[in-house]
């Protein structure tokens, strides 16, 4: 079978913005191919759909073929482990938007000879080796808990934090002191000195809007993910009352932070379809 190209596509979609009763209502998207990710978002704009970038309050992303990256896949996958994502290369959702079929309804051997050679797919299979090894047929990411739940474990800004020298919880640290890492790790390089690479340049300089976007989403992502354990309800309070004063000590009178990202929501659905 001859695959559409990309002219075929981009009128098929194009015919697709009346808004319909089809498919999730709030997409995340990344990546190009066949089409660029704004002809995508004007598309599911035109039907009534919220867009955003990757995050961990949604549950469906759209990828395309190039310009995906493997760091925002992986923290989306911690983001919502025990709970379900779903991951669409474009040519399923453009399926799924004109058959009115869901794929993923389909049986897992079915689902995966439809996405075929995707790169996005062989991520998550683990064929290049780098990859999580995800199940991805089966929507629910697998729930790895933390055995110690005072510290922040994972994720791309919780090296930052441990780094930090930042605990809570019953084993954790009062507020001054927590307070006091909070402000080392926003203010200061050093605590990213044993980091990797990677890591150093995903957190941003010290003092910017992306160092302080990267903290605010760390613990926002480990309140969220730990909300409806027991064990964790006061190293949650503690990260609820440390994000306010975050919020009130850097973010309001930061006009860069302020215009590039919006602080992070504690009062998220468990399953955003």
């Amino acid at each position: 079978m001859t695959p559409l190209i990309e002219p075929q596509f981009r009128w098929v979609l194009e015919h697709l913005r009346a808004p319909q009763n089809v498919g999730p209502s709030t997409i995340m998207l990344m990546g190009d191919g066949p089409l660029h990710w704004t002809e995508w978002r004007d598309a599911l704009f035109a039907q009534g759909r919220d867009v955003y970038f990757p995050d961990q309050y949604h549950a469906t992303l759209l990828v395309g073929r190039r310009n995906w990256s493997k760091a925002l896949i992986l923290d989306l996958l911690e983001a919502r482990q025990g709970l379900k994502v779903r991951i669409m290369s474009q040519e399923m959702m453009l399926a799924w938007l004109t058959t009115r079929q869901n794929p993923f309804d389909d049986t897992p051997d079915r689902i995966r000879e439809l996405w075929g050679d995707h790169p996005v797919y062989q991520f998550l299979d683990g064929v290049d080796g780098d990859g999580p090894g995800f199940d991805w047929p089966s929507l629910t990411v697998p729930e790895e808990p933390a055995d110690d739940p005072t510290v922040l474990v994972g994720g791309w800004g919780a090296g930052l934090l441990s780094a930090a020298g930042y605990r809570v919880g019953a084993d954790g640290e009062h507020a001054p002191t927590r307070r006091a890492a909070l402000r080392r790790a926003y203010e200061s390089d050093a605590v990213l000195a044993e980091l990797p690479e990677a890591k150093r340049a995903y957190c941003g300089y010290a003092r910017s809007w992306r160092r302080l976007e990267v903290i605010a989403t760390a613990i926002a992502k480990q309140y969220w993910l730990g909300r409806s354990r027991e064990e964790r309800a006061l190293a949650n309070f503690h990260w609820e009352q440390d994000l306010y004063w975050l919020r009130a000590e850097f973010y309001q009178s930061d006009r860069d932070a302020r215009r590039w990202f919006d602080w992070p929501r504690l009062d998220a659905p468990e399953d955003n379809e």
